[in-house]
């Protein structure tokens, strides 16, 4: 579902239409609103580093069947089952139509949460969520920098195309 509407040419409109939009009525330029998606494969990589790894284990409170035996490097079930409710959360800044969110969810089985100022990208991600019946996700349209992280084990910022001012 993803990776059709991706390709819809009716997507690829409405966001060009939310990009220009966001552009015009924020404080942020159109740059900060480059599209693009993570590979599975790359994603995983990134992962799988040990200093990743043994953070996202932390997030992970419940045995997934979905998990691949290797899935947070060293650590084993019974090293990750003891997630902290306050804090296990992994977060997505710039979460987009929701790649990252649902890779860590389905991958991992972990609470995974996306925040994106684009409204047209968070509403996609919801159809998704609702259409697969994916479980653990949350979608909102928020700035990140008005986002609170009291609950975020992991934060991962999926974009680099952001103004100086953002990137200082």
């Amino acid at each position: 579902r993803l990776r059709g509407a991706e390709e819809s040419l009716d997507f690829q409109a409405s966001l060009l239409s939310a990009q220009d939009a966001a552009g015009r009525d924020s404080s942020y330029t159109k740059d900060n609103f480059a599209y693009g998606s993570t590979p599975y494969k790359t994603w995983r990589a990134v992962m799988q580093l040990p200093a990743v790894a043994s953070t996202l284990a932390k997030c992970i409170t419940t045995p997934s069947s979905a998990a691949p035996a290797d899935s947070v490097g060293e650590a084993t079930a019974d090293s990750v089952g003891e997630g902290d409710a306050a804090a296990d959360v992994f977060v997505v800044w710039g979460s987009s139509i929701g790649w990252l969110v649902f890779y860590a969810s389905l991958t991992y089985g972990v609470r995974s949460r996306g925040v994106e100022l684009l409204e047209e990208l968070v509403e996609r991600s919801r159809e998704v969520e609702k259409a697969c019946n994916v479980k653990n996700v949350a979608f909102e349209q928020n700035d990140v920098l008005q986002d609170t992280l009291e609950d975020a084990a992991v934060l991962l910022l999926a974009s680099q195309c952001w103004d100086a001012p953002l990137r200082a």
